[in-house]
């Protein structure tokens, strides 16, 4: 079957473009792609992250700005259509999937494969802390342990006996989810068992073990993600693991701070430059200091200040609130260890490296979350002193490219 109308006939063939309605002014135009009509975007969790909340497409463009930090995983660009740009093919409601980097952070430590055996390469030696991050039921043990030789130590052990998360805990998913599901929601829920202190790791490959009585699990997944490890075994049980410096990102020129409270103290957050390997202060009068030395962290602090680093509490968001930082003085070739001042007392100092902390325990938990920065949930009252909720989301901040990269 052929339509009669020999001009129907040629559209149909190919032979002349389709034409937009005409208005009997002026020259006829085709377009090929819409001229009105409105965009979005949504994250992976539903969320609408642009902002303007409706961007309105003129002329075949919009300009849309991520309002607030995507989940991990793709996004969405959702059109609503444009039935006026021409009456022979309308633009339909669409969506496309696209994906967006806001920075990959590297560490040195990489997964691979030995043997059919997930495993982590450590290119060089690194401080180790962990946590369990699910809220399964029994005590774990948790061990990194050398593969092929890499070490006559034998295992590191990061966990002994430790219990299960409460069930809406921080996680990774919760740190970019707002609403009752997301950060919000974690208040006074306690991440799993952590360590006692953090273990040194010297280069090679290392495989995560977890036991549960006794009873080695499979390991399941691996990830390692700038200076965030997240290892999942047989039966839901979860590891986190961080490493004690932010790592860094050689090709980002700006970076964005993202800073989110459920804290009641007034607390400040202070950055310095730190020696990747070791933690040894790169500056000012306690330049060589490692962490863990007399006066490491209040001259780590004095560096901080020295650099223009230091964010006092009035500077940062009120409880339940967050915000963001669209341009701070950081480089992300470089790496950094973080201060939390509590109560903005600069005498007061909680650190991202461990041993400088009351008692050498972690209060810096990462969060491993491909193409979005880093992430650190931050606990404000010393675990060592046995009266911390252990919720690691007094302030949980994020470092990530202030230029995302969007692709199709």
């Amino acid at each position: 079957m052929q339509p009669k109308s020999a001009r129907a006939r040629e559209i149909l063939d190919g032979s002349i473009p389709l034409t937009t309605g005409y208005s009997g002014i002026g020259q006829q135009q085709v377009f090929s792609v819409p001229q009105g009509g409105a965009l979005k975007l949504v994250d992976r969790d539903g969320q609408q992250v642009s902002s303007p909340l409706v961007g309105q497409i003129r002329n075949g463009f919009a300009q849309l700005a991520l309002s607030a930090l995507p989940a991990p995983g793709p996004l969405s660009a959702q059109f609503d259509g444009d039935p006026l740009s021409s009456y022979l093919v309308n633009f339909r409601p669409s969506a496309t999937v696209l994906d967006v980097n806001l920075g990959r952070w590297s560490s040195k430590v990489s997964t691979i494969r030995v043997s059919d055996t997930l495993a982590l390469a450590f290119g060089e030696a690194n401080r180790v802390t962990a946590v369990r991050g699910d809220s399964g039921s029994g005590l774990v043990d948790v061990s990194l342990a050398p593969v092929g030789g890499s070490s006559p130590a034998g295992e590191a052990l990061l966990l002994q006996g430790a219990a299960g998360s409460a069930a809406n805990a921080l996680s990774t998913d919760r740190v970019f989810r707002v609403g009752d599901s997301g950060w919000l929601a974690t208040e006074s829920a306690a991440l799993g068992g952590g360590s006692s202190s953090s273990v040194f790791i010297t280069s090679g490959a290392w495989r995560p073990v977890a036991k549960r009585n006794g009873e080695e699990l499979t390991l399941k997944d691996l990830k390692a993600v700038g200076n965030a490890i997240q290892a999942d075994f047989d039966g839901g049980v979860r590891a986190l693991l961080t490493l004690s410096g932010s790592g860094s990102a050689d090709t980002i020129t700006g970076l964005s701070l993202t800073v989110r409270r459920l804290g009641m103290n007034n607390n400040g957050l202070a950055f310095y430059e730190a020696d990747p390997l070791t933690g040894a202060l790169t500056g000012g009068s306690g330049k060589g200091l490692l962490p863990g030395q007399a006066g490491y962290a209040n001259a780590a602090f004095l560096q901080a200040q020295e650099a223009g680093l230091v964010l006092r509490s009035t500077d940062l968001p009120g409880y339940g609130q967050q915000k963001a930082f669209a341009d701070v003085s950081l480089r992300s070739d470089r790496n950094y260890g973080v201060l939390l001042m509590v109560n903005d007392d600069s005498r007061s100092l909680l650190c991202s490296y461990a041993p400088a902390n009351p008692g050498g325990q972690s209060q810096f938990v990462a969060f491993a979350a491909e193409s979005r920065g880093i992430s650190y949930g931050i606990e404000d009252v010393a675990i060592a002193g046995g009266f911390s909720d252990r919720d690691f989301n007094d302030l949980v901040i994020t470092l990530s490219s202030n230029a995302p990269i969007l692709s199709v």
